[in-house]
């Protein structure tokens, strides 16, 4: 995935082509560099757009001048709400916790919600997890079972890594998606004798093993346990030889919204 500070200045080039997307027409090319798709609301709670102005631009006169005018007046843009009826068009950073400072819920006259389809594409889905409104972007393959190297290097391919797992939270959404063992992001650097998350390289620490890992895991029993999964009869994690064949689910890491 591009870092977003080079696609936003990609945007501001009136020679590069994009799209708005809806789900009932074609998609009509304009003279920006970003693509966004019309989404549903309900889908998203209890995110809400992180809005760019306090009440939007009324009398525009299509969701595709509305792209245009978020992009050209806020590069940083990822999404926007639009309403056919009244021209109402409202850019937006991205989603937010509907806890955050200020935020406050999307309202019908605000129109439909547009998000940016190149962050979380691929067949890849918005997931809302925990209290708080955390969200995943995540992409979940159970039609075919591979080794853990394997499903590693295909989400590799869609610009991902697979799932990392450090709270209960994120545990609780991914055995609400497995239907079998499912690899995850976990493996044993043996030569450095260190578990680290394969998406972030970050070691794998005292409390995150007992708040997601099954009781004595990660215990090396085979003497080649270096890659981790979650095992469906526990809905906790474990940790596996790599030559296994499992499901996996892929995840694309989806910005941070400074608050």
């Amino acid at each position: 995935m591009p870092h977003i500070t080079k696609r936003s200045v990609a945007c501001m080039y009136f020679f590069l082509s994009i799209c708005v997307y809806h789900r009932q027409s074609q998609a009509q090319t304009v003279s920006l560099s970003l693509c966004f798709s019309q989404e549903d609301q309900a889908s998203l709670l209890p995110l809400v757009p992180k809005r760019l102005t306090p009440s939007g631009w009324p009398g525009v006169s299509n969701a595709l001048t509305c792209a245009r005018r978020s992009l050209m007046t806020f590069p940083a843009s990822r999404g926007f709400m639009y309403n056919r009826a009244t021209g109402l068009c409202s850019p937006h950073q991205w989603l937010e916790k509907s806890s955050a400072p200020g935020a406050s819920p999307v309202q019908l006259e605000e129109g439909d919600l547009y998000l940016s389809c190149e962050i979380c594409d691929d067949g890849f889905e918005i997931m809302a997890f925990g209290d708080a409104g955390d969200r995943a972007c995540l992409k979940h393959v159970n039609s075919v079972l591979v080794t853990q190297p394997e499903a590693s290097s295909m989400c590799t391919a869609w610009g991902a890594h697979l799932v990392t797992v450090k709270t209960r939270a994120k545990l609780q959404l991914v055995s609400e998606i497995a239907t079998v063992n499912t690899w995850v992001g976990f493996v044993f650097l043996r030569s450095q004798g260190i578990h680290v998350w394969t998406g972030d390289g970050e070691q794998v620490t005292e409390q995150q093993i007992q708040e997601v890992f099954n009781n004595g895991e990660p215990n090396d029993a085979k003497g080649n346990e270096d890659c981790g999964h979650l095992s469906i009869a526990y809905l906790k994690l474990n940790d596996e030889q790599c030559d296994g064949k499992y499901a996996f689910i892929c995840e694309k890491y989806l910005p941070v919204l400074k608050t």
